[in-house]
């Protein structure tokens, strides 16, 4: 009954070919090609076609690309693009209002890509690069900017409008924030870790023989017209060439959290934040991040995109109660009816099979690659440069100050001699390095957070020194704990792979972080003040008892941490003040020949 439906509604509109897919249960549990990617030439259409275009889906991935160096830090969503560009983008009438990333992620940054013209169709091959084109758009001066034509007359962040190229100069400020082409990140940092072979921005990416041709149905002479190839200035809003099969790979990794087959490509947390229902634009309609959200399109809900252009029409959906993802590629125009209703109607066909069929018989998708390195301790990344994601890239340590690779490195081989700054830089660039690998960040956000806010506006390593039993100090030393035990795994469930640390003890891993500079007694709480939970750090240089005991005000012992031997090494604690009420206790740590009693403030 459905190839009866689809080629029913390919021949009363004259689609000349298409292909679907549906995902389900991290599989593809139905896909199949109907029609010609190439009528001349009698070529199928099948689930490994690669669409001309896949059009503004595209941006999907675009979004994406700037989301992995929104994680590493790089920048803000609300900062303003023109602190990271080299030439500034202005809306005229509304000077003093800065366009911000999340502006340009959910189309409110007033750009106007109506007034002048949709962007140029050009010979494959004959654009120029991103950032000539979007300043001959964006900056007056250009050669087609004009204020009424490049902008809207209303303050940036107060309306939708949907831009194309709000999303071209997405794709440029990645190529400008990574140091490499927009292309060729995208490559590296999505389509290689997820074995999307044959994808690419361009067509001199792809197989040209397995390209499906765009088309129009003349009415009057009862013939397809071939628009040929084509290709355009203002390239990420729109002109990703891949194949159903390989989107499905992409869709599921957005339907699973950011992950697929243990090849992590964006955070659990970035995910989430492009799923936000932001602005209603209809009855039922919303913008997100990147995406756009149905809450009820024929009973159904949907996070996703369409798109289209000359000759192309594309579909990628995917419902966030069941988990079911649809896709689908048509290489015509509908010359029935105007809009899409053709490819809704398929659509929604394929929306209400999902359910009836099964995955038991289907293969997972998976990738051929094997897994990237992710958590390493900052001695790996240290003796293994060649393997960073990111060589050409500055990190950000702190809300201020960027890093390049040889500043990364003097960091990594730099003695501590008691400065805790270096131990929580050193800690910070793997963690860093490690999410750029595709480790998770969300388990470690809130200590890197706590950390810039730290360090705020000062460079890395802090000087003069920052004493280790310093208050600031001993927050420095909590934090490099907190990251360590990221960076050796500790707070994984699923260790990864090539990780030669795995089977080391959590107490030797530890140590690592002080490289012998913390070798007497000490004692670390952090937080403190704390309203739910603190953790006690402390580090032995032999075996020995240790009690670790809070009591109230009145001297009431309220809890018995730990009294046990403890090897040599560094040890951690945590003590949940859930039951207790808001107020001033005491962490009293003693030993056989060392005791120090500590001050703590519960918030509630």
């Amino acid at each position: 009954p459905l190839d009866n439906f689809i080629l029913n509604s390919m021949a009363n509109h004259h689609i000349p070919g298409l292909a679907a897919s549906i995902i389900k249960d991290g599989k593809i549990a139905w896909t199949k090609g109907y029609g010609y990617a190439n009528i001349e030439k009698n070529i199928p259409f099948t689930p490994n076609t690669i669409h001309a275009q896949i059009a503004s889906v595209s941006k999907v991935v675009t979004a994406t690309a700037l989301l992995k160096l929104y994680e590493q830090g790089v920048f803000q969503l609300d900062d303003p693009i023109n602190n990271y560009l080299p030439f500034t983008v202005t809306n005229p009438y509304f000077p003093n209002v800065p366009i911000t990333f999340h502006m340009l992620l959910n189309h409110t940054s007033s750009i106007n890509d109506y007034g002048l013209f949709y962007s140029p169709y050009l010979i494959p091959g004959t654009a120029g690069t991103l950032s000539d084109f979007l300043q001959s758009i964006l900056v007056p001066g250009g050669e087609f900017y004009a204020d009424s034509t490049s902008f809207f007359n209303y303050s940036p962040g107060s309306e939708f409008n949907y831009s194309n190229y709000g999303f071209a100069l997405i794709g440029y400020l990645v190529e400008y924030l990574s140091g490499m082409p927009f292309d060729e990140y995208c490559n590296q940092n999505i389509f290689q870790p997820l074995c999307l072979n044959n994808t690419g921005w361009h067509f001199s990416d792809v197989d040209s023989n397995a390209v499906s041709r765009p088309y129009f149905y003349d009415d009057a002479n009862s013939a397809w017209i071939d628009y040929g190839l084509y290709e355009y200035g203002d390239y990420p809003d729109g002109q990703l060439k891949i194949s159903v099969t390989n989107l499905s790979k992409f869709l599921l990794m957005l339907m699973n959290n950011g992950i697929v087959d243990g090849i992590r490509i964006l955070d659990s947390t970035s995910v989430a934040l492009m799923k936000t229902p932001e602005l209603e634009l209809a009855p039922n309609i919303f913008s997100g991040i990147g995406m756009f959200y149905y809450a009820d399109y024929g009973g159904f809900q949907y996070w996703g995109h369409n798109g289209g252009d000359l000759g192309i029409r594309t579909e990628m959906w995917f419902n966030p109660n069941n988990l079911t993802g649809i896709i689908l590629f048509i290489n015509g125009e509908d010359d029935a009816v105007s809009g899409c209703t053709t490819q809704d109607d398929i659509f929604c066909q394929l929306s209400y099979v999902a359910d009836t069929i099964s995955t038991n018989s289907q293969p997972a998708l998976n990738c051929s690659y094997a897994e990237f390195p992710c958590q390493h301790s900052k001695t790996y990344w240290k003796n293994h440069n060649d393997e960073w994601a990111l060589n050409s890239v500055p990190m950000k340590l702190g809300t201020t100050h960027f890093y390049g690779q040889n500043k990364l490195l003097n960091i990594l081989n730099k003695p501590i001699k008691g400065n805790a700054s270096t131990v929580l830089a050193k800690q910070l660039i793997a963690a860093k390095l490690n999410v750029a690998q595709g480790s998770e960040l969300s388990p470690i956000i809130s200590t890197i957070n706590s950390a810039n806010d730290l360090i705020g506006n000062r460079k890395l390593p802090i000087q003069p020194a920052i004493s280790f039993f310093s208050s600031e100090g001993s927050q420095m030393l909590a934090l490099s704990l907190q990251l360590a035990s990221y960076n050796y795994g500790v707070l994984n469930t699923k260790p990864c792979n090539g990780n030669a640390n795995a089977n080391r003890d959590e107490e030797e891993q530890l140590e690592d972080i002080y490289e012998n500079g913390l070798t007497e007694q000490s004692l670390i709480i952090s937080p403190n003040p704390l309203s739910s939970f603190t953790t006690v750090s402390f580090s032995l240089n032999e075996s020995e008892n240790v009690s670790l005991k809070i009591f109230d005000v009145d001297g009431r012992l309220i809890k018995t941490l730990a009294s046990t031997v403890f090897e040599e090494g560094v040890h951690s604690i945590e003590w949940k003040a859930e039951n207790v009420n808001a107020g001033i206790y005491f962490l009293k740590v003693q030993t056989a020949a060392y005791s120090k009693t500590e001050k703590l403030i519960v918030t509630k």
